[in-house]
């Protein structure tokens, strides 16, 4: 299975969907995505139309579709902002790697938020049965009230390998 990612495009601020392209020798940018209509299009050898069609994005912003969709059939991707689940009502983003849940450590998809009315701090398994919100790079203002996360703790993340976990 191939990864898909999103991020928002240094150009136009818009998100870009698709193949991540990090790190690439040779490769002058930071980070690009490669839209999905377009991989299948070129052959392997073609690398220079294949770079052609990439979107430059801030690395910053990288986030990695969950493989769910919300229960109104929206994609789910990392750092979404949720609302409603199986198991609590509230406001969550999602986050990937290690959690405490139920007396057992997890490591995957997980929901990290806020329970209504209470606004106790509370951490979930990953469901669809939510609704995407937002994202915290779209809503600074709903991260803040949510006091969950830090722009510094997202871009740490973002640098973190599984290896570097252990």
């Amino acid at each position: 299975m191939i990864q898909i990612y999103r991020a928002k495009s240094k150009a136009t601020d818009e998100w870009a969907t698709g193949y991540l392209v990090k790190g690439y020798a040779g490769l002058r940018i930071d980070a690009f995505i490669l839209p999905i209509k377009n991989i299948s299009a070129y052959p392997s050898a073609d690398l220079s139309r294949i770079w052609a069609e990439g979107i430059e994005v801030d690395a910053s912003t990288i986030c990695a579709y969950t493989g769910l969709a919300d229960n109104l059939r929206c994609d789910i991707y990392e750092w979404d902002i949720v609302g409603g689940n199986d198991y609590i009502d509230g406001v969550f983003i999602v986050r990937f790697g290690w959690y405490f849940f139920r007396d057992s450590n997890y490591y995957g998809w997980y929901l990290d938020g806020k329970v209504q009315p209470t606004g106790e701090h509370t951490i979930l398994p990953m469901t669809p049965n939510c609704h995407v919100i937002g994202n915290v790079f779209d809503s600074e203002r709903a991260t803040k009230a949510l006091k969950i996360i830090t722009r510094e703790e997202i871009e740490r993340a973002n640098t973190l390998n599984f290896r570097e976990l252990h």
